[in-house]
């Protein structure tokens, strides 16, 4: 999720299923965990990316797909 994410972040989680368009939230997609941006549209929902090097990820109803919870904080080391 970069630029706003680094790896080696602490990234604190409001665990909660409860996310609206726009929020930044922890995702678990087909195993692994993302950190992405939840986008809602008339034709469907979406995981966004904020890193350009990343493709978005479509979900639908046969999606391997849950939500974890919602990105309140990070904290990096400097």
């Amino acid at each position: 999720m970069e630029p706003e994410y680094h790896s080696g972040d602490y990234v604190f989680v409001k665990l909660s299923v409860d996310l609206s368009d726009g929020d930044i939230g922890v995702f678990a997609y087909n195993g692994e965990a993302y950190i992405k941006q939840l986008r809602i549209t008339d034709q469907g929902a979406y995981l966004h990316s904020l890193n350009p090097d990343y493709d978005n990820i479509q979900i639908t109803a046969d999606t391997d797909f849950r939500t974890i919870g919602e990105v309140v904080e990070v904290y990096r080391e400097k």
